[in-house]
């Protein structure tokens, strides 16, 4: 991964089952985690959290797997599984509009 960036201060993996090569590894700034632990998770964010489990073929669940690791590499950030699917579900699912009710 070469020299570590002044603005960063550690490396992560982003597949912690696998070990530290390049293309499982991310930079990140120590402050900025910090800061997200103090503000809260995302969950906070939402008005009426629910918790729901699903069960996946282990295939299709490697690939959404794969896909997570590829944005987190594109995008320079840690990007869970578990994020892909949320907004997969935000996309085909939409709310309706409180109006609309």
């Amino acid at each position: 991964m070469g020299k570590m960036p002044e603005d960063y201060s550690g490396m992560k993996r982003l597949d912690s089952d696998k070990n530290f090569f390049k293309e499982n590894c991310i930079w990140y700034n120590k402050s900025q985690e910090d800061h997200t632990k103090k503000t809260g998770s995302k969950r906070k964010c939402l008005k009426h959290p629910m918790s729901v489990t699903i069960i996946l073929e282990r295939s299709h669940f490697n690939y959404i797997k794969k896909q997570a690791l590829k944005l987190s590499l594109e995008q320079n950030r840690i990007l869970h599984p578990r994020e892909l699917i949320r907004h997969a579900l935000q996309v085909f699912f939409l709310l309706p509009n409180e109006n609309d009710a």
